[in-house]
């Protein structure tokens, strides 16, 4: 019992949060994962039919297809049902091949999962050790150092890491003593590979000097998982004091209140509250250059396929996408919704406001956007005013511009998204109208 008891207990604590849940055991087939899927079964007093697995074939290997097929005869043999899924993408030229295949094996497994699962995965205590070393080589702060969570959301469902408490010799003696085999991966040997470098040769110098150098690592990691709540804590109450406007953007008077430090964090707390992944050292300084910039400025920083602009002292952030084109046009029967570039447009009836349908009866409707020079009479106006006007009026980021639907009736135009209908295709008293709404994408 000696052997199996702190890791039994570790796994049937944690299973034991989520009553009636399905368990998705990650199995690479490695002995960590081995032990993991033996123990969950055997420990996790769990119904053998709520357990699962999955392997993810990332196909860097020969062998990758032959793992799989051992990882699914394996757990077939203590009653699981294993799902078997092929990688078929490559890491890009120059991309780190770890963090390719670490965010792909999180993708699939959460392509994988349905609401309410439980995915546990076998990272244990030299896990910690090696990521906060590898970390603080990266420059990490509170965050970063913070190392690996014991539980987070995944998808639909939660990650959960039921032995993060335990050693990896502990491991070894639980799989030696039930005569578990497990797939030795030769890239885990190859020290180009950071995290393999650092398990080879950084640890083991360390553990010479200081025999519990993990241990304390793991303690480090948790000391810097303290600080970094507290801290995350602050920015959110900052942000919660009316710093975020309800379209989620970043008021920058009250943003610019904080000292930097603060601002930093908030700034990280605001894109995290999105999903939005977090910038480097480099561009939070350019964001904090953005906070000072021009009032007629409208400066742009991108990272990750993230893009923060400042408009009318606030700070709007997107993920990059495609944009519409001048010359871009589409015909539309006012039927459905209509997926663009920018966001989605409907048409829904009403009586007395909006178009009025009898104006456009005849008319070829398209959706073209901005080209330039057009110009609009806006319902209850005396003068037409060009676009460009409008939209500072109507304080329309320029970026936006460009990409906001107008509606044609033959050469005529008709409304500006859901912002203004032209004179004279206004609905007026009880006359059938369309009324448009436009969803533009964040």
């Amino acid at each position: 019992m000696a052997v199996t008891g702190c890791i039994a207990e570790c796994i049937r604590a944690a299973l034991a949060r989520n009553p009636g849940a399905r368990i998705i055991v990650a199995y690479s087939g490695g002995l960590d994962s081995t032990v993991l899927l033996h123990a969950s079964v055997h420990y996790g007093d769990v119904s053998p039919s709520l357990i699962s697995a999955v392997h993810i074939d990332h196909g860097l290997a020969d062998a990758s297809r032959h793992w799989a097929a051992e990882c699914r005869k394996r757990a077939e043999e203590l009653g699981v049902a294993c799902e078997i899924r092929t990688v078929t993408t490559r890491p890009d030229a120059g991309a780190s091949v770890e963090a390719w295949a670490r965010h792909v094996r999180y993708s699939e497994i959460e392509a994988f999962i349905e609401s309410g699962d439980v995915v546990v995965t076998a990272h244990h205590r030299d896990d910690l050790a090696e990521t906060f070393l590898l970390q603080l080589m990266r420059g990490a702060g509170p965050d970063g150092l913070a190392g690996i969570p014991l539980s987070r959301p995944l998808g639909r469902g939660t990650l959960v890491r039921p032995m993060l408490e335990i050693r990896r010799s502990e491991i070894v003696a639980y799989g030696e003593h039930y005569g578990l085999t497990w797939i030795d991966d030769p890239g885990n040997s190859d020290e180009s590979f950071d995290r393999n470098f650092i398990r080879h040769r950084v640890i083991p110098l360390l553990r010479e000097r200081w025999p519990a150098a993990s241990d304390r690592i793991a303690h480090a990691a948790s000391l810097q998982r303290e600080s970094a709540t507290l801290l995350n804590r602050a920015a959110d109450a900052a942000l919660a004091e009316g710093m975020i406007d309800e379209d989620g953007n970043l008021d920058i008077a009250l943003l610019r209140r904080h000292d930097p430090a603060e601002r930093h964090r908030i700034v990280r707390r605001w894109l995290k509250q999105r999903g939005l992944p977090m910038p480097d050292t480099v561009h939070l300084h350019e964001i904090e250059r953005m906070c000072t910039a021009r009032v007629d400025a409208n400066p742009v920083v991108e990272f990750k396929r993230t893009v923060i602009r400042r408009y009318r002292a606030r700070l709007y952030v997107e993920r990059a996408r495609e944009v519409a084109t001048p010359s871009e046009q589409r015909d539309w029967d006012l039927s459905g919704s209509l997926e663009l570039p920018d966001g989605e447009l409907k048409a829904c009836s009403a009586t007395g406001v909006g178009i009025a349908r009898a104006a456009l009866r005849g008319a070829k409707l398209s959706i073209r956007f901005r080209r330039g020079g057009e110009r609009c009479r806006p319902v209850g106006r005396g003068h037409s005013c060009t676009l460009k006007h409008l939209y500072q009026e109507w304080a329309v980021p320029p970026w936006r511009r460009n990409g906001t639907p107008l509606l044609y009736a033959d050469e005529k135009l008709v409304a500006v998204a859901d912002f203004c209908v032209c004179e004279p295709f206004a609905a007026a008293g009880d006359e059938a109208g369309i009324r448009l709404v436009w969803t533009a994408r964040k």
